[in-house]
């Protein structure tokens, strides 16, 4: 049961990190006046952090 509460801290964790994460790279973005090419940028960077993360923490622990 304990695992369970760990697994769902863990993913909870990632996308905090996952949409902080792109949240800095929009700010930095808007900063340089390259909005809709950043956008898209970040969109498909935090897609794949989030997947990658989820993965790795919804993977059985043996």
């Amino acid at each position: 049961m304990a695992l369970w509460r760990y697994r769902r801290a863990g993913l909870l964790l990632a996308d905090v990190a996952a949409w902080s994460l792109s949240l800095q790279i929009a700010a930095i973005a808007r900063y340089d006046g390259e909005i809709e090419q950043i956008d898209q940028r970040g969109m498909l960077v935090t897609a794949g952090l989030v997947l990658v993360l989820h993965l790795g923490f919804a993977a059985p622990i043996r």
